[in-house]
């Protein structure tokens, strides 16, 4: 009963008077809509995000409007988080890649998986400097296949044996 009767803009449906204007003008050049996107106001004020289609239907010889909209705020709102998150981590990336390779010393980074596998996951510059091993040439081989001598002068067992124990 609230709404029956009047416009949008009457009952401050459109968060931004833009997004009513644009979805006017598509709907008098297309003659319907279809998935608009548009932020709206709810009765207590609170801002929403809805997907809107339109149509015109006549009822009772009138010329009327039949829209649905559905709400997809929870959405948008989990892709925007996702979107910052994502760069964020980037950022972090960038910062740690930054601090690794600022190292004057050689570092290799590897990734252990169980029970006993060590996996070059990052090297820095100057361990690609000191070694000749050019690290994306590297990424992702296992320990003992970059350097095939370390099992048996017992390196990578003394590596494991400081994973798998937490002595040093």
């Amino acid at each position: 009963d609230e709404v029956i009767g009047k416009t949008s803009a009457e009952f401050n449906l459109w968060a931004d008077r833009n997004d009513r204007l644009s979805s006017l003008s598509l709907l008098n050049d297309k003659g319907s809509l279809r998935q608009y996107e548009a932020r709206i106001c709810t009765k207590g004020g609170d801002i929403r995000y809805g997907l809107f289609s339109v149509d015109f239907i006549e009822m009772n010889g009138e010329k009327c409007m039949l829209s649905a909209m559905i709400d997809v705020t929870e959405n948008k709102l989990t892709h925007e988080a996702i979107r910052s998150s994502e760069a964020n981590l980037k950022n972090a990336m960038k910062t740690l890649d930054d601090i690794i390779n600022s190292i004057p010393s050689g570092l290799f980074i590897y990734q252990y998986v169980k029970p006993d596998k060590l996996y070059l996951i990052k090297a820095n510059s100057e361990a690609e400097k000191m070694t000749g091993i050019c690290a994306k040439d590297w990424i992702s081989k296992e320990f003992n296949e970059i350097w095939p001598s370390a099992s048996e002068a017992g390196i990578t067992k003394r590596y494991l044996d400081v994973i798998q124990t937490g002595i040093n």
